[in-house]
């Protein structure tokens, strides 16, 4: 777990901030190929987005504790969940379900 997440319990939500921050992180250490084009937080809502050619990796959230995870392939909308059948987990913003995801994301991206 990275040293700037606030929550050290990996089950209790974050804020979109330390969400927002911990994509950011990983998506440095992991995907650094990806580039940022979209970063928000508004009014407990945030939203994220990487980009490399034809690949967009869009996440978004909100305040509530729950986030989505798409990849958008020449502009066609693909929730991650359809690209690995393996992964079903709630859909909860805290560190152990976003790692999950970013672990997922990875083996499919790479």
């Amino acid at each position: 777990m990275e040293s700037n997440m606030v929550n050290p319990n990996t089950e209790v939500s974050l804020s979109p901030q330390e969400a927002v921050s911990a994509v950011k992180s990983y998506f440095e250490r992991n995907f650094s190929d990806l580039i940022l084009i979209e970063e928000n937080i508004m009014m407990g809502y945030w939203v994220l987005k990487f980009k490399k050619e034809n690949r967009i990796i869009f996440f978004d959230g909100d305040i509530a504790g729950v986030f989505n995870t798409y990849l958008l392939i020449n502009e066609k909308q693909i929730p991650l969940w359809d690209l690995d059948k393996n992964l079903f987990v709630s859909p909860k913003t805290n560190i152990k379900n976003l790692m999950h995801i970013l672990e997922s994301l990875k083996r499919i991206v790479t």
